[in-house]
């Protein structure tokens, strides 16, 4: 099974970690907040639920059982076929965890994709950027 990595277990993670899990994903979810995680229950069974209007069938169980709680970022990263970064919109925090995702994405030998939908301060410019670019020999965040 493949397996991705969900950086962030606030509301936008758990709406990633569902999505994936539905799909089949196994989904290793991180977030340095723990209380995000004691809420991830509640936020994902109303989200279920959302889903429910519109596919009745949803299977619940196969959603929880493929979804993994309290991993650090090295289990987010090692291994995973994405990377999905959903944390805080605040820039020393993202800064923060991407030096983390580089320091574990130079360990493992994978293909490792990080959507951002980032503000980044240059000049005293803001600038949206949708994805970046780098690809490395067996590495690549996008």
């Amino acid at each position: 099974m493949d397996k991705i990595g969900i950086c962030g277990a606030g509301l936008i993670g758990a709406s990633w970690a569902i999505g994936f899990a539905n799909a089949g994903f196994k989904c290793f979810v991180y977030d340095a907040n723990q209380n995000s995680f004691a809420k991830f229950s509640k936020t994902s069974n109303k989200l279920i639920q959302d889903l429910r209007i519109i596919n009745p069938d949803i299977d619940e169980v196969r959603i929880n059982s493929n979804i993994i709680l309290n991993c650090n970022i090295e289990e987010i990263c090692n291994d995973s076929v994405l990377v999905q970064e959903s944390v805080v919109e605040d820039l020393e925090i993202k800064k923060k965890i991407f030096v983390q995702f580089w320091s574990n994405i130079i360990k493992a030998s994978v293909h490792v994709m990080l959507f951002v939908y980032w503000l980044i301060v240059i000049t005293g410019t803001f600038l949206t950027v949708s994805y970046t670019h780098l690809t490395l020999p067996t590495k690549r965040i996008v």
